[in-house]
């Protein structure tokens, strides 16, 4: 018994120490990959300790059976130091680590997961990917591109039928979509490079410098709407006109030094090399073969973190959003989607727009209460650039109650309104309503002095909850309201506080503080609430005192006069006030 119990210690410390050595040798791989991994995003010597750390945290997010708050600490200390090894400081952005982590936490527990293999096929891309097709006859030639992800031919397909004898068409699909090639991946990622959106950039100013396009005219729908600007300043001589649909030029991201502000473009470039990539360092959920993906992009309910309709912020057809959703991420493209989102971040054409020499017509929706994309940034962004850039040839008209797409959603409004800039003469877009509110519209009107006052606003209610310092944080801009911002209308010139202020349409903003607020005044008229503020663009600021005031459980605003020709402004919630004076342009005026 003595020499089979030796025996049996000797084998099983063999059998242990063989399983250590098992172990040892997974979590070097793991380290060494998670070593290539970050070298991937653009950490060139990442340190031995903090490699060791990062896979620490990358096996702990993933361990099972760990607590949703275990995993969501293991992730939020991972993203931080991976921020800080992009030479980040997460600390200015706590709220931001945390939902993050959070929105990660769920993709793992609703079966998503990390994977540190890079991605393939990686390298530089060799020859054409745009797909290219042809439809119509007409005089006019047009090139028209998609939205990423989307087949051209299906976007832009019933257009070409109705307007198959004005225009010829050259319909553009890009790549990761339809029947055009996919790129490869970046050998790393350098969103600043924008190595995707410089390979189609070039393939179309090559279609654009074709003889047979010389004066063409070119349309570009959301992103596609990117690359319709970008032809316009690159190549003015060529195009007759440009047309871009609910489109972005100008992601919206916030200065982490002063976040009541837009960033500049150095620091988008500076923050983007800090942004995760997918999926070796965020989780991903696979996508599932073609019945249950149907089965999902077709249940509202759904809770699978890719397959979802992500297609219903551009079209209100639900058949048409579906397919659209259900083409795109069958044929791959989720992954490349955010490698397009992230490159299209680092790019701010607002100053690039100052020198614009083609007619430019920028159609924005304003998108109707039922859809996801609640705050779009496109028409404030263009109201924006318009008001930077007075003396650019830029008309910018809106499409009420509508998705992104809007040449789907109102055909008929669409055609009319391109056949009217096309041919000089004034375009209008749409007007209608809007489904009911969660926090409802309300106006009030009130003639001062001899002219007229209006206040359009959102009215959010109390509902129990802390408002001050809180809901409404101290320190930070407001909208003074819920949903659109508040805007206040001038009939006349006045006097604001005794500043003199011309007639027109004003957003009005606040920024409240315990003792004091800041009332602000901002010439960009379009705006959904404060998500694209931009001082530059303020007409007025002054200060104001809050009051205690009865419990006032909706946002009201009132208009009293206040002498022969002044009259006072009040806002009233929960239990504060604040009020400011208005006059005659003149002292004495009537």
């Amino acid at each position: 018994m003595g020499r089979l119990a030796i025996w049996l210690k000797i084998l099983i410390e063999f059998v242990l120490l063989f399983v250590s050595w098992g172990v040892a040798a997974q979590e070097a791989d793991l380290k060494t990959r998670m070593a290539e991994a970050l070298r991937y995003t653009g950490v060139e010597s990442p340190a031995s300790e903090d490699v060791a750390r990062m896979t620490e945290l990358w096996t702990r997010a993933q361990q099972p059976g760990l607590s949703s708050d275990d995993r969501r600490t293991a992730l939020r200390d991972m993203f931080t130091l991976y921020a800080k090894l992009h030479g980040q400081d997460p600390s200015s952005r706590p709220g931001g680590m945390e939902g993050l982590a959070r929105f990660a936490t769920t993709t793992l527990e609703a079966g998503g997961s990390m994977n540190l293999a890079l991605p393939e096929p990686r390298g530089t891309p060799q020859g054409n990917y745009l797909h290219v097709e042809t439809r119509g006859n007409g005089p006019v030639p047009m090139v028209l591109i998609p939205d990423f992800g989307v087949d051209g031919g299906k976007l832009y397909g019933p257009f070409a039928e109705r307007n198959a004898g004005a225009y010829t068409m050259t319909i553009v699909t890009l790549p990761w979509a339809g029947a055009a090639r996919p790129l490869p991946w970046p050998e790393k990622l350098d969103y600043a490079a924008r190595p995707w959106l410089g390979q189609i950039e070039r393939e179309l100013l090559a279609l654009i410098d074709q003889p047979k396009l010389k004066g063409a005219v070119v349309i570009g729908t959301s992103s596609g709407g990117y690359f319709a600007a970008r032809l316009a300043l690159l190549r003015p001589q060529r195009l007759r006109a440009a047309v871009v649909v609910d489109a972005l030029v100008n992601a919206t991201m916030r200065s982490a030094a002063n976040p009541d502000a837009p960033a500049s473009l150095n620091e988008r470039l500076t923050r983007l090399q800090a942004v995760l990539p997918t999926p070796q360092l965020f989780p991903y959920a696979p996508i599932p073969p073609a019945d249950e993906l149907r089965r999902l992009i077709d249940d509202p309910n759904s809770t699978h973190p890719s397959a979802r309709n992500w297609w219903t912020y551009a079209v209100k057809d639900a058949a048409f959003s579906k397919a659209l959703t259900f083409e795109a991420l069958s044929s791959g493209f989720f992954l490349p989607g955010f490698e397009y989102r992230w490159e299209l971040l680092t790019t701010d054409l607002t100053e690039d727009l100052r020198h614009l020499a083609v007619p430019m017509l920028a159609m924005g929706a304003v998108h109707d209460e039922g859809s996801p994309a609640q705050s779009p940034p496109s028409l404030s962004q263009w109201d924006e650039i318009k008001l930077l850039n007075p003396q650019a040839p830029l008309t910018v008209v809106a499409f009420e109650d509508s998705r992104s797409y809007i040449s789907v959603e109102y055909p008929r409004e669409f055609d009319r309104a391109l056949a009217d800039f096309l041919a000089g003469r004034p375009v209008h877009g749409r007007t209608g309503t809007s489904l009911p509110r969660t926090s409802p519209r309300a106006s009030v009107t009130e003639a001062v002095g001899g002219g007229e006052v209006r206040i359009a606003y959102g009215r959010p209610a109390v509902q129990e909850r802390k408002i001050w310092g809180e809901l409404v944080p101290y320190g930070r801009v407001w909208r003074a309201g819920a949903n659109e911002a508040t805007t206040i209308t001038f009939s006349q010139d006045v006097q604001v506080e005794g500043h003199a202020l011309a007639a027109g349409t004003y957003t009005f903003f606040v920024i409240p503080g315990e003792a004091e607020w800041t009332a602000i005044l901002n010439r960009a008229p379009r705006q959904w609430g404060a998500f694209n503020y931009n001082p530059a663009l303020d007409a007025l600021r002054f200060p104001v005192k809050p009051a205690e005031s009865p419990q006032t459980e909706y946002v009201t605003y009132s208009i009293e006069p206040d002498g022969k020709n002044g009259g006072v402004i009040g806002m009233a919630w929960e239990k504060k006030r604040i009020a400011f004076h208005l006059g005659p342009a003149s002292p004495g005026g009537d």
